[in-house]
Formats: structure tokens, sequence, C-alpha cells
């Protein structure tokens, strides 16, 4: 279009100035006529000066403005005509000037003057205006009129400024296509480069993976050519089905779609790449389907670290609360279709607490990694092992029903009871198992069953620990009569609900009747709405509500006040002493120490006769040794209950300097029916002398009992052979001596069966 548009232009140009120059030659041939014509009519009729100057003057001016279009780049044959009209002119002007004029023609020379100037004047202004109008033309197109100006004068001068004009174009219309050969070629430079140069693998398919075209970038990362190349010899096997459905439902309209796969590399490892597929098989210049792959492997990795962070435990790598609860419920809907059963175990770590704080997070999470190592041994590809959170583990059992979890539960309990070496240190822990399983006409939930086995745990660890206890309605029952005693024993306290019982601890000697060494307190509970409740429930529940050092430090005044005052009636005797059993949640507290100081300032009972009964668990407590410290600074005596059940060692009996060791009565009721542990109870009296401290067995019922702990050497007991735990006006009234009882001592009572 612009090449058309050019030559019209330069054409009409051409014609514009060849139309002009027809003008300047008429123009100057009706001068030359005139001329003539002026002469003819003076040759006969005017001689005057004035006839002479008029002829003269429109000679002058012809040459003028031939001088002028010759300034103009007239040349060759133009000029020469023109110069050949002017000639002409100046002969016919000669003749005219040498005829004579009539005298009676002079009349007419005054008019013929004044027309011939009013001529001259009009000739020479239009001829002025046709000079100026060509040199406006020669500005707009100076390089076309150069080359067209010299045939405007003729009649071949359109043909000359066509054939330039197209040259013109012609050549214009040459570089344009030159300078876009130029552009396509840097063009295409660009883009090879971008291939050449880009992370992305580009290959060009058809819908059968037949490989055209592979990128250099391509090539490197397969480390082979496109010869021979198809695209499921590049792409993991489990992959194929992503990929030829990508080509085959592919938009024949150029749009792009992508999927993820991975691509086997030249050293034989595979990658994960997105891979945009453009379908161009209608371009001629590709024909094919373009895939461009990104490498996507390193974001694969992150995701999926994210992933399993969001779903596993941080310390031992086992699923979480989360993926746990996802996992059984897709368990549970499998074994509704399949009639099932699935099975749940939650186990609680016994004591745990204990070991952390004694032995530093550290250790307690290298015991909890060896925990969860120990448990994974013993279950099948198919189960679940969870860690809730802190010491609670969860196992999910699929296609299996009560008696197979019971035995997994044992097994569990088994494989923790041998001793886990922290460092060089080791360890001994135990678990209480809750069972819960989905069989029954009741259909339970993921939160159901779970919480069900919780609930079953619960009551294993209330039962005595290191049990595996299954979950019946019942237990529901049980859960929530706890709740209810929790929230009624918050307020017991204040309602006067509570009592210090007081059992004795007598010395005995061989051949001589027992005398009082000292009593335990013990607190009792009867409640209104319960009856009487046993320690070994509420003081758990005390525990857990946080509540048992309230109850602590009212047991330690209570029993104080109670002792001191049966002490101040029988000056002559030897004091009794006083033991109160504390509790591990009690030792937590920093104030511990204070209130023991506390109450015996108050009560003013004496240090010395006062002792503090711990369990074996806070021998590895991290706050044993400053409390024992403390509390024999103060000059109270500390004394180790429930000893032998597995938490305390020599060194540690030598480090903390206890006084005085309480042998468990489950070793006391053994005597004379398991010699092994009869021979462990000679065996803590044993240790005892050795260590100089004092030995008191518990649990003595039986005369037999007795007679077998004098001769181990202990001297120290309690039990119901002396006598039950009894309230403070009992108590009073039977070690309560009067002056003149002094040196007597009340002879045991009957004994009492087992409780």
């Amino acid at each position: 279009m612009l090449t058309t548009i050019v030559v019209i232009f330069l054409g009409a140009v051409g014609l514009n100035l060849d139309e002009r120059q027809g003008r300047a030659d008429s123009f100057f041939e009706s001068i030359v006529a005139q001329g003539a014509s002026r002469g003819q009519i003076t040759t006969g009729t005017i001689r005057t000066a004035q006839k002479r100057r008029v002829v003269i003057d429109l000679g002058l001016t012809t040459r003028r403005r031939l001088d002028e279009f010759a300034r103009m780049g007239l040349t060759g044959k133009q000029k020469a005509r023109l110069q050949a009209r002017l000639a002409h002119y100046d002969e016919v002007a000669n003749r005219t000037l040498d005829s004579s004029l009539s005298p009676t023609r002079l009349a007419l020379t005054s008019d013929v003057i004044t027309s011939s100037r009013h001529a001259r004047d009009e000739k020479s202004a239009a001829l002025a205006a046709l000079f100026e109008e060509i040199k406006r033309s020669r500005d707009g197109v100076s390089r076309a009129r150069r080359l067209t100006s010299a045939a405007t004068w003729t009649g071949s001068g359109l043909l000359f400024a066509l054939i330039v004009g197209s040259a013109f174009v012609l050549r214009s219309r040459h570089r344009r296509r030159s300078k876009d050969r130029t552009d396509h070629r840097h063009q295409q430079a660009r883009y090879r480069a971008l291939i050449d140069n880009g992370a992305d693998l580009v290959f060009i398919t058809d819908p059968r993976g037949r490989i055209s075209y592979v990128s250099p970038s391509a090539k490197a990362f397969l480390a082979q050519g496109e010869d021979g190349l198809e695209l499921h010899t590049v792409i993991h096997p489990e992959d194929h089905h992503t990929v030829n459905e990508l080509l085959t439902t592919l938009s024949p309209y150029g749009t792009a779609d992508s999927a993820e796969c991975r691509l086997l590399d030249g050293s034989g490892a595979w990658r994960a790449f997105e891979v945009v597929a453009t379908d161009m098989r209608t371009d001629r210049a590709v024909a094919g389907i373009v895939l461009s792959g990104r490498d996507i492997t390193e974001r694969k990795v992150l995701q999926d670290k994210v992933e399993h962070q969001a779903m596993h435990d941080g310390l031992t790598g086992l699923p979480n609360r989360l993926l746990f609860a996802d996992r059984l419920s897709h368990a549970l809907a499998r074994a509704a279709r399949s009639g099932a059963d699935t099975a749940v175990l939650y186990l609680d770590l016994d004591e745990f607490k204990a070991i952390n704080d004694s032995m530093g997070h550290i250790a307690g999470d290298a015991l909890l990694r060896e925990v969860a190592d120990r448990l994974l041994s013993l279950l099948r590809w198919s189960d679940t092992l969870c860690r809730l959170g802190g010491d609670e583990f969860a196992i999910l059992l699929e296609e299996t029903d009560l008696d197979a979890a019971r035995e997994i539960g044992e097994r569990v309990l088994a494989v923790l009871s041998t001793d886990i070496h922290i460092g060089a240190t080791p360890v001994r822990t135990s678990a209480s198992v809750g069972i819960a399983t989905s069989g029954g006409d009741e259909v339970l939930s993921a939160d159901q069953i779970l919480s069900a086995a919780d609930v079953a745990m619960y009551v294993a660890k209330r039962g005595g620990r290191n049990r595996v206890v299954a979950y019946d309605a019942e237990m529901q029952v049980t859960a929530r009569r706890w709740a209810q005693l929790l929230g009624d024993l918050r307020g017991a306290l204040d309602r006067q609900e509570l009592w210090v019982a007081y059992q004795p601890i007598m010395t005995c000697e061989p051949n001589r009747p027992p005398s009082i060494y000292g009593v335990e307190a013990l607190l009792r509970w009867n409640s209104p709405s319960w009856g009487p409740v046993g320690p070994s429930e509420f003081i758990p529940l005390a525990e857990e509500g946080g509540i048992i050092g309230q109850l602590g430090d009212w047991v330690l005044t209570e029993a104080a006040t109670t002792i001191a005052a049966l002490n101040a009636q029988r000056p002559r005797d030897v004091p009794i002493r006083l033991s109160v059993n504390v509790s591990v949640r009690q030792v937590d507290s920093p104030e511990f120490v204070e209130h023991v100081r506390s109450a015996l300032t108050a009560t003013g009972f004496p240090a010395d006769l006062f002792t503090c009964e711990l369990t074996e668990s806070l021998m590895v407590h991290q706050s044993a040794t400053r409390v024992l410290t403390e509390l024999r600074n103060l000059g109270v005596r500390v004394a180790l209950d429930d000893f032998g059940t597995g938490y305390a060692s020599l060194a540690q009996l030598g480090r903390l300097q206890v006084d005085q060791l309480k042998i468990d009565v489950e070793f006391v009721r053994a005597i004379g029916k398991e010699r092994s542990k009869e021979q462990l109870s000679a065996s803590i009296v044993s240790l005892g002398k050795t260590l100089g401290l004092d030995v008191v067995a518990e649990g003595v019922e039986t005369q037999k009992q007795l007679d077998a702990l004098l001769r181990m050497g202990c001297r120290h007991m309690q039990g119901y052979l002396f006598g039950k735990p009894m309230g403070a006006e009992e108590l009073t009234m039977r070690f309560a001596l009067t002056a003149g009882e002094e040196g007597q001592s009340p002879s045991p009572p009957h004994p009492l069966p087992a409780a």
C-alpha cells in the first residue's frame, strides 16, 4: 500500500511539473506572438520613441524570464528552444522598429502604448506567479524534482518521472525487505539464545510420544540427543498414565496445560518436573506438541518436608495426633465394610516426669526415642504407632480382635521392662496401657474410640500402673465418678470432711513386748455423697487437680499439733515420732520446705522427731537433692518409702543420705510364700545396717512375719498386727500414759485379717 502511494505521488508530481512547463511555453509563445502582432500594428503607423521603448521593454522582460528559468535547471534542448524563440522575437521586433509609422496614425500611439504596458504587466505578474508555484513544488519533493525537472519541459517528463519514482519505490521496498530479513534473523537468534541457554527442558513431540526436537538443556539433562528418543523412556513408569492423559486431552487451540512427573537424568536419578504442554501441530514451523519442563525437585522436597512436619512428631518421627486420627478414621471405614475389628492401644509411661526432671530433658528425649524404637519393633507394617504428646503413645491395629490387642499390650509391657541406657545410666520404665476396639453393636468414631482407650489407660494407671486394661462401658461411669469426686474433693477441706488417721510404728525386740516408736499420719476422706473414699482413689485426684499441696500442708499441721499434744501428756516417756507422706507434686513446689518449717514452728513440734516419707521415684527427681539438703538442714529426718520397687540405687542412697528405709508391703507379705522376695527383704535389712539406716517393715500382719523379720534383724515395724490406722482420740487414749504407768507399754492387739 505504501509503495503504491509513493508511485502515485511521484507520478502526480511529474504530471504537475509537466503541466506547469506547458503553461510557461504557451506564455512565452503568446509573448512572441504579441510582439509580432504589435510590430505589425506599428509598422505603418507608429514611429515614435514610445513605440521603441515598449518593444525594448518586452524584449528585456523576455530575456530576464529566460535567465530565471535557466537558473531553475533548464538546460540542453529546452534552453536552445527558448533561445531560438527569443532570437525570432528580436528579429520581429527589429523589423518593427525599423519600419516607418504613418503620421496619420500618431493619434493612436498613446492608447497603444497604454495597452501594451497593461499587457506587459499582466503577463509579467502571471509569469511571476507561475515561477513561485514551481519553486514551492521544488521545496516539497526536492530529490524527485531534481531528477525530473529537466523532463518537465518536454513531452517525456511524465514517463521519466514514473521511471524514477518506480526505481525509488523499488529501492525503498528492497531496503525494507532487507531490514525485515535482518530483524527476523536477529529475532531468531534471540529466541535460539533463550532456548539454548534456558534452564527449562524443551521437547517437541507428537501425541504418541515420539520426539523430534530436544533443546540443549534437555540434551545436557538426558546426556543424549533426540535421535531415536521416545518420551516414555525418560518418564517414570508410574507417571506414564499422567503424561499420556496430558498429551491426548490437550486442547487444539494453542492453550497450555500442565502436569507433574519424574524424569530420568543422565546419572540415573529421578527428578521431579512440572511439564507444560502446548499443542502447535497446526504451526508449520513446529508441527508438534511443545513440552516445557521445569525442575521442581527442591520445591517438592521442601513441600514434602513441610507436610511431614505438619503430620509427624519432630522428636521421634512418628505420626502425630492429626495423622493418627486420619488413619484411624480410614481404618474404621474399612472395618465397617469388611466386618473386621480395629483396636487402639493408648499407653502412658509411668514416672516419666521423675526421670525427665532428674536427668534433664535431653535424657528424657533420648528415653522417648528409645521407647518409640522398641514399640515399632513389635508392630506389623500395616499398624500405626503415634506419639500423642509428652509421654503418651497410641497404637492402631487393623483387623485385630481384643485378644490379639491384649497380647500386643502385654508385649509392650515386656519390652519396656528391660533397662534403657541413657548414656551410661540404666533407666527402667513401665507403661499403663488402655485398649478399645471397634467391635460390638455401638459404632464408634475415631474420637470416641481414642477417648475410650484413654479412659482404659487411666483406669490401668489408677489400678497400680504397669497394667493392660480393656475398656468397657462401666469405665465411662468410673471416669465420670472421678470427675465428680475431684469436684467434691476441692471443697472437702472447707466442709471438714477430711481427717487424719495414725498408724503406730512399733519397736520390736526378741522376747520383749513391742513399744511405741512413732506414728504415720494418713489422710482420710468421709464424703457425705460417696461415703468413705480410699486414699488410693482420691490422692491421685488431688495430684491431678493441683490441690495436693494444700492438703499436704493441712495434714502436716494437723498431725504435728496432735502428736505434740500427745507427747506433752507423757513427758517421762520416749517421745513419739511423726512420719508424713510427701507427694512428688509437693516437692515440685519451691515453697515446700518453707511450709514444713512454718508448720513445725507453729505447732512447736521438734524437727528431729519429724520424718518426711518420700517415694523411691523422688530419688531420681531433679529437685530431690535440693529438697533433702534443705530438710536435713532443718533437722528433719528423711525416709525412703516403698523401697525395692526399682527406682533407687546404692549410689543414689549414698548421695542423698536418707535416714530410713521402709520395706514395701509386697515383700513383707511374700515372707513364707516367695523365697526370692523374702531374701530381698533380708537384703534390704542388711543394706540398712551397712549404711547405718533405720529399717521399717510395712504391712506386718502375722506373728510369722514378725518372727521372720526379727531373725533378719529388723527392729521397726508397722501393720495390722500392731494396730490399724486410728483417729487422734483413740491414739491418745491408747498411748497417753500417766505417771503411775511410767515404763509400761500396751500389749499388742490380736492380729487382724489382711485388708
